[in-house]
């Protein structure tokens, strides 16, 4: 549901949003996060728990404020990122055609290995990369080798 639904929830009954479904926290261009299993969002500070940057999702930065698994956000999600490319070692441009290109998703689904997430797809068409995590941490592109 977009924002305005969820005050049209909530404004019927707070109670609305103990258990929202597909609730996505999106961030135009650069990635998102879906939400599998339906969410208590009521009276969450969205800005301070979710933060999508290029390459990364990441749920609850403040390590003192993260529920136990289960609870809140700490959930079983879907996580898209765009414009996720291996880069050219030499001039570090993104390389979005071609077999070099098409052989990032091996590195991606490595990845998704060492995190404990469950690789869902990868596109080289415009860099989409689709994981989906059984709770949350910090995910997306971290100590990857280039040249994997």
């Amino acid at each position: 549901p977009n924002v305005d639904e969820l005050r049209l929830l909530h404004s019927q009954n707070p109670e609305n949003l103990a258990a929202v479904s597909n609730f996505t926290v999106l961030r135009t261009g650069v990635g998102q996060v879906r939400w599998v299993v339906p969410v208590d969002v009521r009276g969450l500070a969205l800005y301070d728990i979710v933060s999508i940057s290029y390459g990364e999702v990441l749920c609850y930065p403040e390590a003192s404020t993260k529920p136990p698994q289960g609870q809140g956000l700490n959930r079983p999600a879907e996580i898209t990122l765009y414009g996720v490319y291996r880069k050219d070692k030499e001039t570090g441009a993104p390389i979005k055609e071609g077999p070099r290109g098409q052989a990032y998703e091996k590195a991606l689904r490595q990845m998704c290995g060492r995190m404990g997430a469950k690789f869902l797809s990868y596109k080289l068409d415009g860099g989409v990369w689709k994981f989906e995590v059984e709770h949350f941490s910090r995910y997306g592109l971290m100590d990857i080798d280039e040249d994997d």
